[in-house]
């Protein structure tokens, strides 16, 4: 595309070939494509079948095995027809298939992450290097679930709130790095102006709380923003970190 030309070009196009697909995977009303036939948004076949599952309940029939067949039927499914003729019911509850199926792996994903913080949080007796590893698996559990859940309702508000604030990772690099470049500027500044008791209580270059207390913001923003030290710094907080959007 011709917008590609551009640095800015480029984000915007990911959010158009990544972000917006998946919106419209999910939420999109049925609609007609040349190429593909019917298509609607899963998680809108999802709760039409569960709509068809309420009915048959409050009809009395427990014959659950049955529900697919009936949904297709009152999508318009018929067993004489052809592929093409079939196709819009079937796209329907392929959705409910695919929805379910997320489900069922982000449960797994959830049951093992449990699992794991379970047999390995505060086992005093492992190495530093046993720690990084089994909070590498953790991490990565973590960063599953959440990239499972980032665009189910409700669920993943949160996960939705972090990907607007960074949406494309080059961004977050570009952020990182003026922030450092400012760091760079500032800190020095307030190093000479100021006595240094008065700088270490300043919150614009040294930490005032939290487990940095006390550190300068300089180190961690450059080693935030330059690639080796930062690959650097998170393998030495693999001893702690075991969550996903930790830095």
């Amino acid at each position: 595309m011709i917008l590609q030309a551009s640095s800015i070009g480029r984000l915007i196009a990911q959010f158009h070939k990544w972000v917006a697909p998946a919106i419209r995977a999910r939420y999109q009303k049925e609609y007609y494509d040349e190429n593909l036939g019917w298509m609607e948004g899963r998680y809108r076949s999802f709760w039409n079948f569960m709509g068809h599952v309420k009915r048959q309940l409050g009809q009395g029939n427990f014959k659950f095995n049955q529900y697919a067949a009936g949904f297709l039927e009152d999508n318009g499914y018929l067993k004489d027809g052809d592929y093409q003729d079939n196709q819009r019911a079937l796209n329907r509850l392929q959705g409910f298939y695919r929805t379910t199926g997320e489900i069922g792996i982000a449960l797994l994903t959830f049951t093992i992450l449990q699992l794991m913080r379970g047999m390995w949080t505060d086992d005093d007796d492992d190495s530093d290097l046993e720690r990084r590893f089994k909070n590498i698996f953790m991490y990565q559990a973590d960063r599953t679930l959440q990239e499972l859940i980032v665009f189910a309702p409700v669920l993943g508000m949160e996960q939705q709130y972090q990907m607007i604030k960074s949406p494309i990772p080059s961004t977050r690099t570009m952020g990182e790095i003026s922030d450092a470049l400012m760091s760079t500027i500032i800190t020095p500044y307030y190093a000479i102006t100021q006595s240094n008791d008065e700088f270490y209580e300043n919150s614009a270059v040294v930490y005032q709380r939290g487990r940095r207390k006390g550190q300068l913001k300089l180190n961690k923003e450059w080693s935030d923003a330059v690639p080796l030290l930062y690959m650097i710094k998170k393998w030495n907080n693999y001893l702690d970190m075991k969550n996903f959007f930790i830095k």
